[in-house]
């Protein structure tokens, strides 16, 4: 069924909801002079409450346009007058620095809202996909990932698979750590070899190809009897999105959502009670302003001071010590 207009389809199921008994929303929409989206929102009609509402600004948008190649997407803070998931878009600048792309409260976790907001966000950057986007192992987000996003490779944060790990499989982490304590040192040249978390990490971060990742995490499973273990079977189903060996596509050096977790940190001090739509947006807009400070002053001291080469007169250093940032040179550095 298509309709003339948003208003021609809102008014048919205005019509239908009252013979049905269901409530519709209704989307609002407001644009930059310019004509990109900055500000949308859902109304339900039931009770005339904000369901979803996204905002962001000409900043946020051309810094997506020059950094959206990698996402972090995360939905765990929730102080807010409404009690509604509040969900920041970041991801991080050409100093290594955590930048805002846009943020949104959601009615709740589900594939309609997380589609909703993907799709708003897609619209307000001018259709651009990110390569990859770095979320939990939320399936309703997962869904909408796939449904929006069919090309982005979804990456699962390794901090929460940890945490999971460590949930589902204490007992098997308390038993390894206290093995490794109790062995003399005569029977193993390596402590850390005998703890399960060595063992995990040296499965995600196993790159070269994936018969020596299969072979490492068979002989996880049998050496801590996990062959039957629901919980590590269904993570190897999903291990195109967390293992190191699967992973082809850009990511700027991000692994997990910390991003996120960090920026929830910092949005905690900064709403240190309830706050309601109006003072949430300035808050946020306060966060915004001091991240881009950041930025600057970044800038302004790579502008300034050229590094010392460790091999002064290596010309590729010399070249990429004018062009790269301070921060970005030094991590090349330390990679060459």
């Amino acid at each position: 069924m298509t309709f003339e207009s948003e208003e021609k389809a809102y008014e048919m199921y205005n019509t239908y909801d009252g013979q049905v008994g269901f409530s519709v929303r209704k989307s609002k929409t407001k644009h930059r002079s310019d004509g990109s989206l900055c500000q949308k929102h859902l109304v339900d009609k039931e009770d005339g409450r904000i369901a979803n509402f996204f905002w962001t600004d000409g900043q946020s948008i051309m810094d997506y346009k020059c950094f959206g190649d990698a996402v972090s997407f995360d939905t765990t803070f929730q102080t807010n007058k409404f009690e509604m998931p509040f969900a920041p878009i970041l991801g991080t600048n050409h100093q290594k620095q955590t930048i805002i792309f846009g943020c949104a409260f959601i009615f709740n976790e589900t594939i309609e809202s997380f589609v909703w907001l993907f799709e708003t966000f897609l619209t307000a950057m001018s259709g651009k996909h990110p390569s990859t986007i770095f979320t939990d192992q939320d399936a309703a987000m997962a869904a909408a990932i796939a449904y929006v996003f069919p090309n982005t490779a979804h990456r699962l944060c390794l901090w929460h698979i940890g945490l999971n790990a460590a949930k589902h499989l204490g007992h098997v982490i308390h038993a390894s750590e206290d093995k490794s304590e109790n062995e003399s040192d005569n029977e193993s040249d390596n402590e850390s070899d005998n703890k399960f978390w060595a063992d995990f990490k040296r499965c995600i971060y196993e790159d070269r190809e994936e018969i020596y990742f299969t072979q490492k995490w068979h002989d996880l499973l049998a050496k801590y009897n996990l062959e039957n273990n629901s919980w590590m079977s269904n993570l190897y189903a999903l291990r195109a999105k967390w293992a190191v060996v699967y992973r082809d596509s850009f990511t700027a050096d991000m692994n997990s959502t910390q991003r996120s977790e960090g920026m929830n940190n910092v949005f905690k001090k900064r709403f240190r009670r309830k706050l309601g739509l109006s003072e949430l947006l300035v808050e946020c807009e306060n966060v915004a302003v001091s991240l881009r400070s950041n930025e600057l002053d970044a800038d302004f001291k790579s502008r300034r001071k050229t590094p010392v080469s460790y091999i002064p007169n290596l010309p590729m250093l010399k070249t990429a010590a004018e062009s790269y940032t301070r921060r970005m040179y030094s991590e090349f550095e330390e990679e060459f």
